[in-house]
């Protein structure tokens, strides 16, 4: 297993990070210990509910972004809901998996892969701003020919130290990213280079329609389904037994410098 890492950090295993315009403090900087880049998906973030219970129910806006052309689906009693453009921003919460679709065809092959997102923290931006602080997640042209080619694609997306961060520049939808060794744990990688947000994984197989609507199926069917709603309220929070993940109604650019951390695992 090879990995990569960027400043935005994202592992394949791949680890993403992203700079906020805002400032983080040191306190909010916690160390994830007891996570692992190994864990089996949604174990990690539901450690990070077990270690802050009062973020419970709290929903925190994650923007996914992916190549023009490619459509986004989220899973959704049994089936997917199909948000018909590349990127899309959606309500998530601690101690969940989320799982969602990604379908396209290039030139050479048409595709249909099926990533995982489990949110490992919550940023703290001013009150009535959350909806402008989404944490983004950048799904690539590489990374989508990776997963084609066989590979397992992990990412973590951490939230920058500014205190270490290196200047860079480009675009604001980019995520760059940085390798490191097949021996490195890609969450322990993020640490050192800020706060873990979110893990993506990409590299699913196709789940059969049981696995879809058995709702005890670890592999396929995360105990939040997705549920669209006709307003996203700053700083929602919602009863943490339904788990529910919500969809805003607008859809505002990101206002933060993604980075990554990739890995690959053939």
């Amino acid at each position: 297993m090879a990995s990569r890492f960027g400043k935005f950090g994202v592992v394949t295993a791949t680890v993403f990070a992203f700079a906020l315009s805002f400032a983080m403090t040191a306190q909010a900087q916690r160390p994830h210990h007891l996570m692992r880049g190994n864990m089996i998906p949604g174990q990690a973030s539901q450690i990070r509910l077990m270690a802050s219970p009062s973020n419970a129910g709290q929903i925190q806006p994650v923007k996914v972004i992916a190549p023009d052309g490619v459509e986004l689906s989220f899973a959704s009693e049994g089936s997917f809901v199909v948000t018909s453009q590349s990127d899309y921003t959606v309500g998530m919460q601690l101690g969940s998996l989320y799982r969602f679709r990604i379908t396209g065809v290039d030139v050479a092959t048409s595709y249909e892969l099926y990533p995982s997102i489990e949110l490992l923290d919550l940023l703290h931006p001013p009150k009535g701003l959350e909806n402008d602080f989404p944490v983004p997640i950048v799904i690539s042209g590489a990374d989508i020919r990776e997963v084609n080619a066989g590979r397992l694609v992990t990412k973590v997306i951490y939230l920058e130290d500014p205190e270490v961060a290196l200047p860079r520049g480009g675009d604001k939808s980019e995520q760059p990213y940085f390798d490191i060794s097949a021996t490195e744990d890609p969450i322990r990688a993020a640490e050192g280079l800020g706060r873990p947000m979110a893990i993506l994984r990409i590299g699913s197989r196709v789940p059969t329609s049981e696995e879809l609507m058995n709702s005890t199926s670890n592999a396929f069917n995360s105990s939040t389904p997705a549920t669209t709603v006709e307003t996203f309220q700053p700083g929602l929070r919602v009863n943490p037994k339904y788990q529910t993940p919500v969809f805003p109604t607008s859809n505002q650019p990101p206002v933060v410098v993604p980075e990554a951390v990739r890995g690959q695992q053939n």
